[in-house]
Formats: C-alpha cells, sequence, structure tokens
C-alpha cells in the first residue's frame, strides 16, 4: 500500500490524529486535555487509507478537509493551546442540567462571561478553548463548524482571534497603519478584512512575576448546538446569553441563541501606555457573539481600561471599535480613539455601565443609547412595521432615556407620549395612520423646543390586510351571514391567560364630502373576559339595531380586543381583525334587494371612472408577463400561501393593476383554469374594476383613497348585499355586474414591448436585435424621451470571477441595475457577493436605503411599486413597477443575473440607449446621445460596436443613478485597460482567445445545442452553470416575447341571454357559440355565433332562427342579439 507525507509536526500531533480517527469511529470521551508546542522538525508517514479516512471524518470539532491542511501548512504561526478530549474513558452520565431562577441570576450578575480554564469546563464535542499568550500575535482557528451571519454575508470559520483586539472572519495578511481607517482606503489594491472589534489596537502581554496574579492573555471559548445541549455549560451559557440579547436589544423578543462565541482580552497591555509615570497599563475587555445561524448577536464588555490610547501615532487614530465589513464595502465605527475609555461607563445593557450589544447579520444595529447629537442617524425601532388601525407597541433605542423628564414618538404627524423603559429604551403606541408605506418615525424630549432635537428612523405601515391576521373568525361563513366565533393569539397581549379583554365592534366611516375617513365604536361583544383566545358570540352578545330605518349593508367593520384595565402610564395595544361586513354583528336584519338597489342610486350619482383604467389582457399567460402594469391580487393568486379566491370562485388567478388610477380606483382581471378572461357578464365571479384600490392611494386621506378599507366599503361591501346575498339573477346582482362594475374586456390591449440583457452581456433589443457586449463599467441601458415618461435605466457591468483554475475571465456580466422615471424614487437592484447570498440573491435600494420582503412583499414608494413574487423566499426576483406601466424584472440564479425590462406601447419611438430604438424597424437601431443612427451590421464586429455605438452611453458622474460606497465613485467601475474578449466565434475564442484550457468545441455544441450566447460564455467562463441559465434567460425571453406576449385577436364580448346559458365564454377566433334557453323559455335569434379572424363575432352564411314554435330561415343574418323570452 502506498504512503503520503505529511509536514513535520510534534508527536503530540500524532495524538491528536488519533484522537480524531478515534472520535470519527463513534468510541466516547471524556474531558479535555492540555497539549502545546505542535510544531517540530519530525516527519510522519501515514497511509493513504489512513489519509483518507481522517480526510472523510466529519466530526464537531473541525472541517478537516479544509481546516486540518491550513493547520498543517501554516508552520509560521505561533504557538497556541488546543483543548481536546479524551477517548479513554467514558463521560459520566448525567442528568439534564436544570437551572433554577436563582442561578440564573447569579450568573448574569457579572459583567464577563467566565474565562474557561481547564479546570473548570467539562467540555463536549460542540466545545472548543483555545488561549494566546507570551505575545504571540494571533490564535489561528480556521476551525468553526457553524454558519455565522455577519454585515450580510455568512462565515463558517472564525479565522483568527488577534492579540490586537479583534476577531478575524476570514483569512488575509493585513498589516493595519496609522490611521486605523475602515473600510482600508486602498482596498481592492490591499486586503480589507472582516473584523469584529471591541477594541482594535497594538497591545502585548506582560509575563513579569509582578503581573502574576493578572493571568494575562487572550482567551477564547466556543460552544455550539446550545438549542439541543444538556450539560451545564451549554445550559447557563444558552439561558444567559438569551435572556441579555431579548433584553439587551429591541427586537429580540424571541431570540434563542445556538451558538455561542467568547472572545476575552485579560491584562493586555497597550504598547503605547503612559509615559509619564513609566508603567504600561492594561485594559480587559470581551466580545460575546451569540448567533441562530440566522441573526446575530454581538456584546462588548469593558471592565478596565488603563488609559486612553494616545490620540495619535504618526498622525492617525490607534483604535478601532465596531465592526468592517471587508471587501471595502461598509464599516460601523462605535467609538473614537479619544472616547475609547467612555465605553466602561456609558452602553448600560442589562443595566452594565462598560455592556453595549449590537445585532450584526445583515447590518450593524446598536442596542444601546448614543449619547450625543452627532449619532442622531440611530434610531432604532422594533418592530419595523405595525398595522395601520393603530395599537402596536413600537419599542425605540436612541437617545438615552432620563426617567425624570417626558418623551414623545412622532408617526409622521401624529404625537404619542413615550414611555420610558430604561435607559436605552423606550416604548410607544402606534396611532391610527390612514395610509401605508414608510413613514418616518421620531422621537424627542417633550418641551424641548430646539429645532432638530429628533431622533429619526423610518416606519413601514401595514394595510389591514397585508397585516399579520392577529383576531380571526375561524368558523365564519359570509355567504350565509353565520359569525360563531372570534379567535386570538393570547400572547399577543400576555402570556397571562387570566388578565381581562374587552372585545369591541367598530365601523369604518367615509365622510362622502371628501372631508376625510374615521373608525368609530358601535357597540361591545364582550366585556371583561379571560385572556383565553376565544369568544363564543351568540345572538345575547350581538348589538341590538337602532330604530326602524332599512340598514344599510355596505357597513364595514372591524374587531379590537385590548386589555380591559390599564394602570395609569402603561401602554394598552390592540389586536385588529380584517374587514368584514357590520351586519354579522347584528341581530334581526333582513336583507333584501332593496338594500342593493339603495347602493346603486348612490353609486349611479359618483363620478365614473372605468374610463382611466388600462384593458385587461386577453389570456393568463398575457397577465402574468405584463409585468409593468399587474401583480397578483393577493386575494386570488395561484402562487399565494393564503389565497382562496372566495370573491372570483373558479378562478385559477385574479391580476390587479400595480398602480392605481388617479383617483385611486383599480382594474382586477380573473381567469379560469383555461388561462381565458372571466367576465362578469357572463360570471358573476369574474374580475371587476375597483373604485379604490386594495392598496389605496396618495394622498391618502381622501375619499376612496384609504388603504383596504375604501376598497372594502365601496367594492367588497356592496357585491355582498348585491349579488352574494341575493339571488344572482335578481335586479341588483345584474346591475351590479352588468352596469356599475362591469368587466373590462381585452379589446384594444396591446401587450408590452419587452428587451433583454443576460449572461456574460448578451442583448436582445425591443425590435429582437441581438448582440454580445462586453464593457466594464456603467452604461445607459434606456432613456426615454418622452415628456410624461422620463424613464432612465442604467447597468452596471463587472468583470467575472476567475475560473476554478484562477486564471481571468476578460467578460462582464450585469452586477446592478439602477431606474428612475421623472420624479419617483430611484431603485438600485443589486447583485450580492457570492458569501452574502446565503440569505438573499438581490439587494433592493430606495433612494440609497435597502428594503427587504420578507414580510411585505409589495412595497409602495414615490411614483413606482417594488415586490417579489409570493413564492420567492430569497430575492432572487425583483420587479420594479412605474405609473407609466412600465415594469423592470431583475433575476438571480447562482450568481447568474437578468434584467428583462418590459414598456407599453406609448413608448414606441421614444427610446436611446443600448437597448436601441423601438420602432419595429430593424434598420438604424442604435442612436447615439445625439441623434445619429448606427448602422444595424455592427452587431457583428465587437471593437466597433464599442467604439461606434457603446462607450457614447457610459454614465455620466454627475447623472449617475447609483449609490457608492465611501470614497468610492463611478470613475472607480470603469477600467479603461480592461480588454476583453476580442472576438465573438466560439471556436477562436477556444483556439486562442481568452476561453477555458481543455475545452473543445464539441463539448461546448454538445452543452448548448443551437444557443451561441450559451456558446459564448460556456467557452468564455467555462462554467456549465452559467452556460445553462444562459440558455435558460435566452429561452424565457423567446418564449415571453413570441409567445405570452403575442397579441390575441379578441372578438369582445357576446352576451348570455337571460334565462339561457351559452356553450363556451371564450372570445377568440375559431370559437364557437351556442346558446340555449331554461325551461319556460324560447330563443329569440341566432342559436349560434362565430368569432371570426378579423375579431368579430359573425352568423354562419345561412342559419336558421326561432319565434315561438316557428322556424325561419335568415340569410347573412347579421342583427339583433340572441334571447330567450318567455312562452
Amino acid at each position: 500500500m502506498g504512503s503520503e507525507k505529511i509536514r513535520p509536526f510534534h508527536p503530540l500531533m500524532r495524538t491528536m490524529l488519533a484522537i480524531v480517527l478515534v472520535l470519527g469511529s463513534g468510541l466516547p470521551i471524556t474531558r479535555c486535555d492540555y497539549f502545546e508546542d505542535f510544531w517540530s522538525s519530525e516527519e510522519v508517514t501515514t497511509t493513504t487509507e489512513a489519509g483518507r479516512t481522517l480526510l472523510r471524518w466529519r466530526g464537531s470539532m473541525v472541517r478537516l478537509n479544509k481546516e486540518l491542511d491550513l493547520l498543517l501548512k501554516t508552520t509560521s504561526r505561533p504557538s497556541y493551546y488546543y483543548y481536546l478530549p479524551r477517548t479513554t474513558t467514558h463521560p459520566p452520565v448525567r442528568k439534564p442540567y436544570r437551572l433554577t431562577s436563582e442561578r440564573l441570576g447569579t450568573i448574569r450578575s457579572d459583567l464577563l462571561y467566565p474565562i474557561p480554564t481547564t479546570e473548570e469546563f467539562y467540555l463536549s464535542s460542540d466545545s472548543f478553548l483555545g488561549k494566546l499568550d507570551n505575545n504571540r500575535r494571533d490564535l489561528v482557528l480556521g476551525i468553526l463548524i457553524l454558519d455565522l451571519p455577519f454585515f450580510g454575508k455568512k462565515y463558517n470559520r472564525i479565522f483568527e482571534v488577534s492579540l490586537h483586539g479583534h476577531v478575524a472572519l476570514r483569512p488575509g495578511k493585513y498589516s493595519a497603519t496609522h490611521p486605523f481607517v475602515f473600510p482600508n482606503p486602498a482596498y481592492p489594491k490591499e486586503f480589507d478584512p472582516s473584523i469584529i472589534a471591541p477594541l482594535y489596537s497594538e497591545f502585548k502581554i506582560r509575563a513579569e512575576p509582578s503581573d502574576g496574579d493578572k493571568t494575562a492573555g487572550v482567551y477564547l471559548q466556543v460552544e455550539r448546538h446550545l438549542g439541543s445541549r444538556t450539560d451545564e455549560i451549554g445550559v447557563e451559557l444558552r439561558e444567559r446569553s438569551k435572556w441579555d440579547v431579548r433584553e439587551g436589544i429591541v427586537g429580540a423578543e424571541s431570540f434563542q441563541p445556538e451558538h455561542v462565541i467568547v472572545a476575552t482580552w485579560r491584562n493586555v497591555s497597550f504598547f503605547a501606555g503612559d509615559s509619564n509615570s513609566g508603567n504600561e497599563t492594561t485594559a480587559t475587555f470581551q466580545a460575546v457573539i451569540v448567533t441562530d445561524e440566522t441573526r446575530t448577536y454581538v456584546i462588548y464588555n469593558y471592565e478596565h481600561i488603563g488609559t486612553t490610547p494616545p490620540e495619535t501615532m504618526n498622525g492617525g487614530k490607534i483604535a478601532f471599535v465596531g465592526f468592517n465589513a471587508g471587501n471595502g464595502s461598509a464599516a460601523f465605527e462605535y467609538a473614537k480613539s479619544e472616547n475609547v475609555r467612555n465605553l466602561l461607563t456609558s452602553g448600560n445593557v442589562n443595566g452594565f455601565p462598560g455592556r453595549h450589544i449590537f445585532r450584526v447579520d445583515e447590518a450593524i444595529l446598536p442596542g444601546q443609547c448614543a449619547g450625543n447629537d452627532s449619532d442622531k442617524g440611530r434610531l432604532i425601532v422594533a418592530p419595523e412595521s405595525g398595522n395601520m388601525l393603530g395599537g402596536t407597541i413600537v419599542n425605540v433605542t436612541g437617545p438615552c432615556f432620563n426617567s425624570s423628564r417626558e418623551y414623545y414618538c412622532r408617526f409622521q404627524n401624529t404625537k404619542v407620549k413615550a414611555v420610558v423603559i430604561n435607559g436605552n429604551r423606550a416604548s410607544c403606541l402606534m396611532p391610527q395612520i390612514f395610509g401605508s408605506g414608510y413613514i418616518q418615525i421620531s422621537v424627542g424630549v417633550e418641551g424641548n423646543g430646539t429645532a432638530g432635537a429628533e431622533w429619526l428612523a423610518k416606519f413601514f405601515v401595514e394595510s389591514p390586510t397585508r397585516s399579520p391576521e392577529l383576531v380571526r373568525f375561524p368558523n365564519i361563513d359570509i355567504r350565509k351571514r353565520k359569525l360563531s366565533t372570534i379567535s386570538w393569539d393570547y400572547k399577543n397581549l400576555t402570556v397571562n391567560r387570566d388578565t381581562l379583554v374587552t372585545l369591541e365592534v367598530w365601523e369604518y366611516r367615509e365622510n362622502l364630502n371628501f372631508s376625510g375617513s374615521s373608525i368609530v365604536l358601535v357597540g361591545t361583544l364582550a366585556e371583561a373576559i379571560p385572556n383565553s383566545g376565544r369568544h363564543e358570540i351568540g345572538n345575547s352578545s350581538k348589538l341590538e339595531k337602532l330604530g326602524e330605518e332599512l340598514f344599510d349593508s355596505n357597513r364595514v367593520a372591524l374587531v379590537s380586543v385590548r386589555f380591559a384595565n390599564v394602570s395609569a402610564g402603561e401602554l394598552n395595544p390592540i389586536l385588529w381583525s380584517r374587514p368584514v361586513p357590520l351586519v354579522l354583528f347584528y341581530v334581526n336584519t333582513g336583507i333584501n334587494d332593496a338594500t342593493c338597489q339603495e347602493w346603486l342610486a348612490r353609486e349611479r350619482q359618483r363620478p365614473n371612472f372605468t374610463a382611466q383604467l388600462t384593458k385587461c389582457p386577453c389570456t393568463l399567460t398575457q397577465a402574468v408577463n405584463d409585468v409593468g402594469r399587474y401583480l397578483p391580487d393577493p386575494e386570488c393568486d395561484k402562487d399565494g400561501r393564503f389565497s382562496n379566491c372566495g370573491l372570483n370562485q373558479n378562478a385559477k388567478h385574479c391580476v390587479q393593476l400595480a398602480i392605481p388610477s388617479e383617483s385611486g380606483a383599480s382594474q382586477q382581471c380573473c381567469y379560469d383554469i383555461f388561462g381565458d378572461l372571466m367576465l362578469s357578464y357572463d360570471n358573476v365571479w369574474g374580475g371587476k374594476p375597483r373604485r379604490s384600490h386594495a392598496a389605496g392611494a396618495q394622498p391618502f386621506n381622501e375619499i376612496y383613497k384609504v388603504p383596504t378599507l375604501s376598497h372594502y366599503l365601496h367594492d367588497i361591501a356592496p357585491f355582498y348585499s348585491c349579488c352574494v346575498w341575493n339571488s344572482e339573477t335578481s335586479p341588483g346582482c345584474y346591475a351590479f355586474r352588468e352596469e356599475v362594475r362591469v368587466s373590462e374586456n381585452c379589446v384594444g390591449y396591446d401587450p408590452p414591448g419587452l428587451a433583454t440583457v443576460f449572461g456574460s452581456l448578451h442583448f436582445y433589443t425591443f425590435d429582437g436585435v441581438a448582440f454580445t457586449f462586453n464593457p466594464k463599467g456603467e452604461f445607459v441601458l434606456l432613456k426615454s424621451n418622452l415628456s410624461s415618461n422620463l424613464l432612465e435605466i442604467q447597468g452596471r457591468f463587472e468583470q467575472l470571477p476567475p475560473r476554478e483554475d484562477g486564471s481571468a475571465v476578460n467578460s462582464t456580466q450585469l452586477t446592478i441595475i439602477a431606474v428612475r422615471e421623472g420624479n419617483s424614487a430611484t431603485v438600485e437592484v443589486r447583485l450580492r457577493p457570492v458569501e452574502a447570498r446565503w440569505r438573499y440573491k438581490l439587494d433592493v435600494l430606495v433612494d440609497g436605503e435597502k428594503v427587504f420582503f420578507d414580510r411585505q412583499k409589495v412595497q409602495n414608494f414615490a411614483g413606482l411599486t417594488v415586490h417579489t413574487p409570493t413564492y420567492v423566499l430569497n430575492q432572487s426576483v425583483v420587479i420594479v413597477t412605474f405609473k407609466s406601466g412600465a415594469g423592470v424584472e431583475v433575476i438571480e440564479n447562482k450568481g447568474n443575473t437578468a434584467a428583462r425590462i418590459y414598456l407599453p406601447t406609448s413608448f414606441k419611438n421614444t427610446t436611446t440607449g443600448l437597448f436601441g430604438k423601438w420602432d419595429n424597424v430593424l434598420q438604424g437601431e442604435f442612436p447615439l446621445p445625439d441623434g445619429t443612427e448606427v448602422a444595424t451590421e455592427i452587431t457583428y464586429d465587437s471593437k466597433r460596436l464599442y467604439h461606434n455605438f457603446g462607450r457614447y452611453w457610459k454614465v455620466l458622474e454627475n447623472e449617475s443613478l447609483f449609490s457608492y460606497p465611501p470614497r468610492r465613485s463611478s470613475l472607480d467601475y470603469s477600467d479603461p485597460d480592461f480588454v476583453p474578449v476580442s472576438s465573438l466565434e466560439v471556436p477562436k475564442i477556444l483556439s486562442d482567445q481568452g476561453g477555458r484550457p481543455n475545452l473543445t468545441y464539441t463539448m461546448v455544441e454538445d452543452f448548448c445545442g443551437h444557443s451561441y450566447q450559451c456558446k459564448f460564455d460556456y467557452a468564455i467562463t467555462g462554467d456549465r452553470w452559467a452556460a445553462h441559465f444562459t440558455k435558460v434567460y435566452q429561452w424565457e425571453y423567446k418564449n415571453v416575447r413570441n409567445n405570452a406576449l403575442k397579441p390575441v385577436v379578441s372578438c369582445g364580448w357576446l352576451p348570455t341571454p337571460r334565462n339561457g346559458d351559452k356553450s363556451t365564454f371564450r372570445f377568440t377566433p375559431g370559437t364557437m357559440v351556442e346558446f340555449e334557453c331554461d325551461r319556460g323559455y324560447y330563443l329569440l335569434g341566432a342559436t349560434r355565433r362565430y368569432c371570426s379572424s378579423t375579431g368579430e363575432w359573425t352568423y354562419p352564411k345561412s342559419e336558421f332562427w326561432r319565434y315561438g314554435n316557428e322556424w325561419g330561415h335568415a340569410v347573412n343574418y347579421t342583427e339583433g342579439v340572441t334571447k330567450c323570452v318567455s312562452e
């Protein structure tokens, strides 16, 4: 059997390998032993099979495939201590450790988490200890088996714990120089580390006899899988860190830690001590990293800092406290060098001066107050959203609160009292806000009167139907007007189920004189009942109707649950239901056609709104691909989790206008299982125009424009009274669906135009011209000169990552797209770095600030809407829609991007940029900014394409729509020295012009088939995934353009005879419709009609028609309507 050589190392290392092998075999372990001085000059030979066994082992101690290799190669690293379990005896059998509240209080009474020693700790395979002393520079690890989210990225290792006061999360050589500035200004020429830095400075460890009692050193403890641990160390660390985090920072009330990392710097000395006294001073501090592999919190504990580090050394800062994301992307500086000693007395997290806490998984959010006006951007709120009906308790952290002073929270223009919880936290009760979307929340001191004295943040207001349903009606049957039970999650109020609560009924009203809207209390269903989470409604608890007047069944109700008794100064949260008909809560209320006729009389007096609305797409495939104008209706979404199409029965899917009309109206279009448009003429459950958009419209305080409630009042409640609670053949229902809420047919619907860019920069213009273009930098993809729609779309193209062999790829891909229309908000959709794609694939920035779509899949901003499909949970698909009907869709798959631009036909003959001129003419496809047209034939020559056309569309620095990291601009992304692959011919690329080595044209052709774009990307990158998704994106583009968005000829609606039926509801060419009448009625008119290829309903050349009991013969009969009349 062959053998392999492993680098020289100490005999104890052999023991370590043996232990690893034993662990891998499943043998038991006991306690930890101490190993020192791993490295020596001795060689060890191991058999190939043993080597394979070692590399196959996947224990919970180390990732041996990479980490052991790293350890063995790093012979220049300093000595460090490892504690590894013995394997000679079984661990003692112990009962699960039970932590008492008294013990929890005791261990939480210390500022520092315990510093581990071998005598104090019994370790399982989920534990790791390390110690650094004797002035070694760092504790090299690289062996951490857990996922640690930090600053948007996810790491699976701690690379090193440095003597110099920081934890590094990825390998790389970084020599800190003064001043300490992050991100590293020299990036990318120099390495920019990812670090957690409680006090990054220059330290050393003194080992003099006088310091023997100080046990100076750097200590590391890693405890993993705490959720399943029952040992004393695991349980105590889990519970301590859990409550420290939950009580220390807003928004962590449900956090459950899974892994904890404790790094302690004990009595380390500044290199630059107090020169006047001649004594070096020391510092003791700690970083506690707590994560559940989704959220990460970091606690900084400062026990002692002997002196302030000198303000300057070589002219710069000598300390950095905070976090650095790495790769030149972002940093968070928490304290200045001159303020380092203030860390001892500030923070006050969990009541400890010197304790500071941060949430760090996506962005850095401090949990403690900031004590000076320069930090006024740091208001942190949790939760970050709430129901517009109010009653949500919002916790805020920002100013340092003083219990002797009074504070307020201002939600947009409404001010409410803030209740001080502690120095770091206050709570406010969200008021009613008739609107939705992001608003400004601010916190200030009552009576301050100082301009700019407020702490600011943004807060998302949710409409009632897009907010979590906290009060539910589980057994409701609205069609039968039966309501028997109300339920709620009692924990949303308090865990104490004996607390008394009150259930109340409220009515939403709009003043028809356009003076505003209100919610008024109309009655109490139950008062001072236990917080059980359930209440049965009988007739005795329902409300009595006042007076004998005709009851308006179109009124809208909401049910609230709140505390029955609240002490002075406490907040009373409110849980809300979604809107339901108010009539459900009244007894002895009759519903008949007269109530509908009363509403119809009022509706006929109101302004017509349907003329402003866009035509419905003819088919479901058109509807789901017209992303610029329509988005799924959440109440009937084929991909939704909770939609049931209750008001659109037999529909497969419905869409609604993405952005409301000027009057606040919307269009709903529904499609059956065959993908055909459902019309209200034929089916009471068909789609209908809506006087009020479900999402509301700006300004929200006007009639018809309040989110959800206006829509329910003007569109949903009348549908119940006219059709659901009446016969579908009643006069009121016919008037509702054939007069005031008539489905829009698709006659005259124009599908949007489509352009795309994907892969290693392959383009299709709106006229279908394909070309490949590989510049590096920022370019204008589209600019419209239409005066009413000043749309601009810009793209950033960056070089592809190196191949697996490390060789450069001389080609680029789309990494960011930025869009704006007129005075709308600016939206950027960015491809996240590869290590940051563990949770989100794409970043979305609106006016430079990140937004996320975990809870709200649809978000409205000035002049546009941004949404992600309901089935997409990782932000890999983002769609931006504008008031003009333009849409931008960005897609990511395994780091491969595509962008698709959808434009309504109003943009024809107005577009310029890399996507060319849209005029349905292939010649003169590429206009320059000055209007000169370039011949389409240049697409065959990459150099001419760049020099004659592409370079003219570089983004000017003062016209860029992109936001930039500190000290960077558009020029940093433009590389004049970049030379893309010069040939567009795949065989030449493979032979000698930049293709992947050892890749043949036959291999490429076998994989890609007839797709040139796929072949090009495979040849350039050598990456089968890149080639695959290029082929997928190309196929999707062609399918959408040639099939999904292909114009459909429609003959329009053909009336169904009353008291009769027709054989089909379809209205496309080739359809034959046959009529028949109900029993007791006979047919008057033609028995069948045909939809012609010209979009007209015709009769057969010779048609028999019936009149009473007589049959007649008509030639070329073209007039009249088929009817069913009574015998």
